[in-house]
């Protein structure tokens, strides 16, 4: 798997969880509610996104350069809560237990500090995702930069830029010196808001290009007002000037304003930070250190989660100094050695690579395997990866976060063959042996030529789609507008709720701590009394599915080969199947018809075929053999439907279509058969 940096504003992290959660304190007063949610934040993205490097930013007390620019810069917000004040200190020590790096620098902002690493990643070719929610970060974006929105959770990337503000990432500076940026301070140009703003940009590029044309009439007719009626002859010019003029005057009287601005929305870049991106890369954690804090703050769950990480991680620690390193491999029989040493000295190795006689024993050997496949070294013998045996012999607890636990020092051949010896006597005790060097092992060989290979997409078939899409979603837009009187942006809730509750009366459903929901839910209910709210799903339905899976999959596509790569993960899951991920292809949509011309672009080229084979319903099929139960035995020899025939005897009435459960219902009626469910 491709190596990642993330990087996370701590402040944002820190007054989303102080919020979100309810008020929490130990016995003697420590508030911990924020320190709660920021910790349990941490572990799910360590654990679902797996990151190679992390490190966590946080603002300073001390002015920046901003403040000498400006001096109201940011005076509006309020100082931070006293609970939370409490709270820094425990953050932080909670951090550097992991242990994570924080950056942090007298004089420039968080957000300073995530653009000069970020930039440092790019140049080191290490894909970096920043998880915030401020815009101006959003200036970063790029192909190897990419903003996380954790509360919405969605990725933006370029496209995504301009899809929800239309223009690009690196115009995000003119966009804020155009309008402004409240949650700053920042004024913009008084009288210019978001759409004239953008308005101006795609006219112009820049404010610097604007400024220098200021005396030339735009020639975007968006920019000015339609004329009224009658006026389209010869006082159509005349009129345009006139407006024109009046946004020129705006525009002139805000011009310091607008550079000022600008000012204060460039990120700098050149941070003088002491860290480097070695220095952010993931780290063992001290399990005893965490659950001592999680323990003195009642973190009953947070403690159970240490408890069963470090009890995973304790038949690693054999040398006694419990630090395993995960990028090793060795040979059997032979020494021990790091990845980047084989890498390094490829030619000396590649005999005991390529030996079939020689055991290959590691963590993670897939990736390791595609590393060498891709320096021209296929690897032969058995293998014996550590992590696959450990996912069987704890399958109940396959997490990612929990198989990776290890620190980052060499550790001895001895340790490694003894926790092999361990791994291979407890195989043997479970019955699971013969699974693992028949089925696990040979099977890393072949998930490593599919993930090379990748899949073939038509991307020709998914552009054309993407058209029709848009043209569906602008036909949705209009019949949207028509139905509420007006125009707004269909995406936010703030104005949808106006929308749906103030402007129209539409009763209200259940309530967020932001206001009356409209989720699908709420929107499947006022349906029932309105026709918009239908639209309204159908709206976010389609545009799901172009901006989820139509327009970004083909962005996805390698430039070398024009396939797809995506990582099948033989561990992981609670079920023993395997996984997909980044990207996930297992979410591609299938149910619905829209959702199955999705489908049709994944296909196989020339002459070949792609051919589908399902174990349909294995469960209730064995269940039926097994018990021998006639009316079971006699709906599947037939080939009727299973959970229509189960409804069926339920409810004593002859299969109808009407009767028969809808697919996502289906299993309700018939899973409790398989556990003598009454």
């Amino acid at each position: 798997m491709d190596k990642s940096f993330w990087l996370v504003d701590g402040n944002s992290i820190l007054y989303r969880s102080y919020y979100a959660i309810g008020p929490l304190s130990t016995p003697d007063g420590q508030p911990s509610n924020a320190a709660y949610g920021f910790t349990t934040t941490l572990f799910k993205l360590i654990q679902e996104r797996n990151p190679s490097h992390l490190a966590i930013t946080f603002d300073r007390k001390e002015p920046t350069f901003r403040h000498k620019l400006f001096s109201d810069y940011k005076i509006q917000r309020p100082p931070m809560p006293e609970d939370l004040v409490k709270q820094i200190p425990l953050i932080k020590e909670i951090i550097k237990t992991f242990p994570i790096v924080i950056l942090e620098k007298p004089g420039y902002e968080a957000d300073d500090v995530l653009a000069t690493m970020s930039r440092r990643a790019e140049k080191e070719n290490l894909n970096t995702f920043i998880v915030t929610g401020d815009k101006d970060i959003l200036q970063l974006v790029g192909e190897k930069i990419k903003v996380y929105n954790s509360s919405h959770g969605f990725f933006y990337d370029a496209e995504k830029v301009k899809e929800k503000f239309g223009i690009s990432p690196e115009n995000i500076v003119d966009l804020i010196a155009l309008m402004g940026d409240a949650s700053d301070n920042i004024p913009g140009v008084f009288g210019v808001g978001e759409k004239t703003a953008v308005k101006l940009i795609k006219e112009f590029g820049s404010i610097e290009n604007l400024y220098k044309n200021i005396d030339i009439a735009p020639q975007s007719p968006h920019l000015l007002s339609s004329p009224r009626r009658g006026e389209e002859g010869k006082e159509r010019g005349k009129k345009w000037d006139v407006l024109a003029d009046s946004l020129r005057e705006k525009l002139i009287k805000g011009k310091e304003m607008a550079f000022l601005s600008k000012k204060l929305a460039i990120l700098d870049l050149g941070v003088p930070l002491k860290a480097s991106i070695a220095d952010c890369r993931m780290k063992n954690p001290d399990y005893q250190k965490l659950k001592e804090i999680f323990q003195r703050l009642e973190f009953k769950r947070l403690i159970k989660v240490v408890d069963e990480l470090a009890r995973h991680c304790e038949p690693r620690s054999l040398s006694g100094r419990g630090n395993l390193n995960e990028d090793f491999l060795l040979f059997q029989p032979g020494k021990i050695y790091r990845m980047d040493e084989i890498l390094r000295g490829l030619e000396s190795f590649k005999s005991r690579l390529e030996d079939p006689d020689t055991e290959k024993i590691g963590f993670h050997l897939k990736e390791k395997l595609i590393q060498l496949a891709k320096k021209g070294v296929e690897v032969k013998g058995e293998l014996f990866d550590l992590g696959v045996a450990e996912y069987l012999l704890n399958e109940k607890s396959p997490s990612p976060l929990i198989l990776s636990p290890l620190g980052r020092g060499r550790e001895g051949e001895g340790g490694i063959r003894t926790l092999r010896s361990r791994c291979l006597n407890d195989l043997q005790g479970k019955n699971l042996l013969s699974l693992f060097k028949e089925v696990e092992m040979p099977l890393i060989k072949v998930l490593a030529k599919m993930e090379m290979k990748g899949i073939f997409i038509d991307t020709g078939y998914l552009s054309s789609l993407s058209k029709k899409f848009g043209e569906k979603l602008k036909d949705l837009e209009r019949e949207i507008y028509l139905a509420s009187g007006e125009e707004f942006k269909i995406n936010s809730p703030d104005q949808l709720r106006k929308i749906l509750f103030e402007k129209l009366k539409l009763p209200p459903g259940k309530r967020t701590k932001k206001g009356y929901s409209t989720d699908s839910e709420v929107l499947k209910e006022l349906s029932r009394i309105h026709h918009l709210p239908a639209t309204l799903l159908e709206y976010r339905q389609l545009y799901k599915l172009k901006s989820t899976y139509i327009d970004a999959l083909p962005k996805l596509v390698s430039q070398k080969d024009k396939r797809l790569h995506t990582s099948f993960n033989q561990i992981g899951t609670t079920t023993g199947r395997f996984s997909s991920s980044d990207p996930n292809l297992q979410n591609i949509p299938i149910r619905t018809e829209r959702g199955s011309l999705i489908r049709k672009a994944f296909c196989a080229e020339g002459d070949y075929f792609l051919f589908s084979f399902d174990y349909s319903q294995i469960e209730l099929r064995v269940l039926a053999h097994l018990s021998e139960d006639p009316s079971l035995r006699e709906a599947f020899l037939n080939n009727r439907d299973i959970h229509a025939e189960t409804a069926s005897l339920i409810f004593n009435r002859e299969t109808s279509p009407s009767l028969s459960p809808s697919p996502q219902s289906s299993p309700t009626l018939s899973l409790p058969l398989r556990w003598g469910g009454k």
